[in-house]
């Protein structure tokens, strides 16, 4: 068989920040006493004045929103405090993904002491799909529940809030996913994107939504607000994961559970961390990102995200570390999985783009992990750059996961085909679907012919937003200590990206280390200033660099640990021919 020509993915755009005024920018240094350019970090955040700079180094819990103003609370308060005084049966709902599980997770931690009779259910991401469920709902009534709390779901849950409300169950629902033009009827629904709700801060993940209705709960029964904050590990953890911004209370949340998962964490965590090789003494968020959050999400992924729940619940040592190594065992699987997946994923896309000229990537397989489509979508994005939707067949019906590309709207365009679809959710770069097989073709045309009409030039494009571009000198302890306290890093507050130019390799440091990776030392014209870097994955280039030539580099600041030791590095995200 003829070896498939690579589709090339057309270099990195670099997007330089538009510069702010100079004076709002060396007033703000000046009260600070810092550099000018860390100033500029700062004002490109909105970060303007003394005051704002203190909220945003320092963040406090006077920054949280009042739940009270949440549309709703008032509501569902009243009627959980309502069950838990008649002694009712309460169930926890909650999403298999991560969100989803610490949301339960976080719930159930905090009221089990206060509610008499408490449980919980995960839906089977195969058999039941996202969100409430009429199995969820039976199985309910079956085992004498009287209400129901969604976490991090039900939105859009109308026929199943609808059945539920026949079969006598009080539903109440906190989420925040994006909701249709109308809601479903239960008793309350929290969320903060629903229309006509005052509270401010619209990006909470599900698990900070169902914060704040403990929050709330709290105030209403009075009990501890310190017995809830010592489950913030979670609320991090969620933020994380699902990718929310990190600003406004985001921030303020995870900055305090960071420091419950390193101070404190719980048994479950901190046995799991176990199966985490980290080396560094602290972690971030980025340990969270790809340390904690694949291992909680592949216990729903390969098999029952229960076990994620039991580990996050549980306080007894034994039994946390056999459900830590089920679930690590769960991790290693689903890596080998989306592994071979993404392998026939690409050939199949490859195949498809040299026969027409696509504007998107939709591939379908019939034995493909429904588990694992989503990481499989994100992978085919980095590897075509164009808006992707990943199906699995099963039977006459086929499960899909959609991944965009920067910038462009993935909801809108699925609600451009969404008489082709039986099912679907999510929000502006990522959603899941379900359809018929029997409409496939069709969901494949009306895709492409959406995405077509609405794609921009520009979003056809990687590209890497740069903050700012300045010398190699401007980096010094100082620069980077002060730098080092704009984390948590994340959606809405991205680590800065730096630019310099006229940039050479000092003679004889570029080498390979590890497998592909290339460690090297950089200076410019003037010599005064040499910094250690590394390039994962550039180990290709050494040749180029070894000839001394000057390039331009786009690069995050960050620590490399080893043996114990912490220095600072460059880690180089893309390089070019100087002036290119």
């Amino acid at each position: 068989m003829r070896p498939l020509t690579p589709v090339a993915v057309p270099a990195k755009a670099w997007i330089f920040q538009e510069r702010e005024s100079s004076d709002t920018i060396n007033a703000l240094a000046e009260s600070l006493g810092i550099d000018r350019h860390l100033a500029q970090l700062l004002v490109q955040r909105g970060i303007r004045t003394f005051d704002e700079s203190k909220a945003f180094f320092r963040p406090h819990w006077n920054d949280l929103g009042d739940p009270a103003l949440m549309k709703g609370m008032d509501k569902a308060v009243e009627t959980l405090a309502e069950c838990i005084d008649n002694g009712e049966r309460i169930l926890l709902y909650g999403d298999y993904d991560v969100d989803g599980t610490t949301s339960v997770a976080l719930s159930y931690r905090f009221l089990r002491k206060y509610c008499a009779d408490l449980g919980y259910y995960i839906p089977d991401r195969r058999i039941e799909g996202y969100g409430l469920s009429q199995k969820g709902i039976d199985w309910a009534v079956q085992n004498g529940f009287r209400c129901i709390v969604t976490l991090d779901c039900g939105t859009t849950a109308f026929e199943q809030v609808d059945y539920a409300n026949t079969l006598g169950l009080k539903v109440i629902i906190t989420d925040h996913h994006k909701p249709s033009d109308r809601l479903p009827k239960a008793c309350a629904i929290l969320n903060p994107l629903q229309p006509g709700c005052p509270y401010a801060f619209k990006d909470l993940s599900g698990c900070g939504v169902a914060f704040k209705f403990l929050v709330a709960l709290c105030h209403r029964f009075e009990w501890p607000m310190s017995e809830l904050l010592e489950q913030l590990e979670l609320v991090a953890i969620s933020i994380a994961a699902d990718m929310v911004p990190l600003t406004g209370e985001n921030r303020v949340l995870t900055h305090y559970g960071l420091q419950k998962l390193n101070n404190n964490p719980s048994i479950g965590i901190r046995t799991m961390l176990q199966h985490y090789k980290n080396r560094k003494p602290t972690l971030d968020l980025g340990d969270v990102i790809f340390g904690l959050a694949p291992r909680i999400n592949a216990a729903g992924r390969m098999g029952d995200a229960r076990l994620a729940v039991q580990l996050l619940v549980s306080e007894d040592p034994e039994e946390c570390a056999r459900l830590a190594a089920e679930i690590e065992n769960s991790n290693l699987d689903r890596r080998d999985t989306d592994t071979e997946i993404t392998r026939i994923a690409i050939d199949q896309a490859l195949t498809m783009h040299q026969a027409e000229n696509k504007m998107t990537t939709v591939v379908c397989g019939s034995e493909w992990h429904k588990g694992v489509i989503g990481i499989v979508a994100s992978r085919l994005v980095e590897r075509f750059y164009k808006p992707t939707v990943v199906f699995c067949l099963e039977g006459d019906k086929m499960t899909g996961s959609a991944r965009s590309v920067q910038g462009f709207d993935l909801y809108n365009a699925l609600q451009q085909c969404a008489d082709t679809i039986e099912q679907f959710g999510g929000h502006k770069f990522a959603a899941g679907l379900t359809l018929k097989a029997s409409a496939y073709e069709d969901f494949c045309q009306r895709f492409e012919e959406a995405v077509a009409a609405t794609l921009e030039p520009w979003q056809q494009r990687p590209s890497l937003p740069i903050d700012l571009e300045m010398p190699l000198e401007v980096i010094t302890p100082k620069f980077f200590r002060i730098l080092k306290q704009f984390a948590p890093f994340g959606q809405g507050n991205r680590q800065p990206v730096f630019c310099s130019r006229g940039v050479y390799a000092s003679p004889g440091s570029p080498r390979i280390v590890g497998q592909n990776h290339l460690s090297l030392s950089l200076q410019q014209k003037d010599g005064r200033t040499t910094l250690p870097a590394i390039a994962f994955g550039q180990a290709a280039l050494l040749p180029l660099l070894a000839k001394g030539l000057p390039f331009d580099i786009a690069y995050n600041l960050d620590e490399n640990y080893y043996r114990g030791q912490s220095d600072m590095q460059l880690r180089i995200l893309d390089l070019r021919p100087c002036g290119e």
